[in-house]
């Protein structure tokens, strides 16, 4: 659980993966790579800013996101058997 953070890494900044249940809320993440790269996981994300360089979220191997009042700053990507739930009041931007 992520609640009330502010991260900033140089390189990626979050890795879900294996079974992880990663729940981000009131946070703010930003990543010189990616900003949250999730497989083979379920990733709860409310209220939060995640945004990357390289972009904002990736997606793969079954991973389950879903986002309420968040804003993505950054390309996200979502590659076969993952998916992404868009539960409202969310903002996407590419750089």
């Amino acid at each position: 659980r992520i609640d009330r953070e502010t991260l900033e890494r140089t390189g990626d900044a979050l890795l879900a993966e294996m079974g992880c249940d990663l729940y981000i809320s009131n946070s703010r993440i930003r990543a010189g790579g990616v900003g949250l790269i999730a497989r083979q996981a379920r990733v709860h994300i409310v209220n939060s800013t995640i945004g990357g360089s390289q972009g904002s979220y990736e997606a793969s191997d079954g991973a389950q996101i879903y986002v309420a009042r968040s804003t993505f700053a950054g390309i996200g990507r979502r590659f076969d058997g993952a998916s992404m739930t868009d539960l409202g009041g969310n903002s996407y931007t590419s750089h």
